[in-house]
């Protein structure tokens, strides 16, 4: 069971986007038909939105079905920019005043299972009361989808860091992380995936090495977005998406 804080983020720039906004497009989207570098600028111009990924090829972008804390069932564009305008109403609320804000947090819950259909519909069940049982029912706003592109179906999160209710930021050290990560692991338990449940010492070298590759792999794929934001039209409104 893996519980990981893949990156914090500040919700707004003077564009009145940002990075914030892009980590709401980059968990919510998936990559759809490849997009031939002929073609590329023609996809631009329609308005057809784009991922890219580090080795440098462009998919055409479609939209996933996301949840809410409540259970609210979400997807596309416009479901992601009202939910991004709903929270950032929040986002000028500072914290210690030292360093930059965070407002955004990336989580990633995963496991090491099959890739069937079955094992992540679990892993998502397990990680939707995971992620009430420790933020939801105290108060905190997050959004979470299933992504199953890697070896392992896992499931991002894009939290809230302010919380109306306790009008207190998020705080996690590594005692808190422990706390999810062990109940992540019992919730998986509970859906027959007990065999894929590693220790609740260390996680075992090749286990941690897989980890960390993921993790790799996802913080270099945030930094493409933000130099996409940095080069032009990454939030160009999309045609109607299939």
């Amino acid at each position: 069971a893996v519980f990981k804080i893949i990156s914090f983020s500040s919700g707004s720039q003077a564009n009145g986007n940002g990075f914030g906004k892009a980590l709401l497009d980059y968990v919510n989207f998936r990559k759809g038909n490849k997009i031939e570098a002929d073609d590329l600028d023609a996809c631009k111009e329609s308005g057809i939105k784009i991922l890219s990924d580090i080795n440098g090829n462009h998919y055409e972008a479609v939209a996933q079905e996301f949840y809410t804390e409540s259970g609210e069932v979400m997807q596309g564009q416009e479901d992601i920019d009202q939910l991004y305008q709903d929270w950032s109403q929040d986002f000028t609320i500072t914290g210690s005043g030292q360093g930059k804000q965070r407002n955004l947090t990336h989580m990633l819950l995963s496991s090491d299972v099959e890739p069937t259909q079955r094992n992540a519909n679990n892993v998502l069940a397990a990680a939707q009361k995971t992620l009430w049982e420790e933020f939801g029912q105290f108060g905190f706003e997050y959004i979470y989808v299933l992504h199953t592109d890697t070896e392992h179906p896992h499931v991002h999160v894009s939290l809230k860091n302010y919380n109306n209710l306790t009008k207190r930021k998020l705080r996690l050290d590594r005692h808190d992380l422990l706390r999810v990560r062990t109940e992540f692991a019992g919730q998986l338990v509970e859906r027959g995936l007990k065999k894929h449940i590693a220790t609740l010492r260390r996680d075992r070298p090749t286990t941690l090495l897989k980890v960390q590759d993921t993790i790799s792999k996802i913080k270099n794929q945030e930094k493409l977005i933000r130099k996409t934001i940095n080069e032009s039209d990454f939030y160009r409104r999309p045609s109607q998406l299939s």
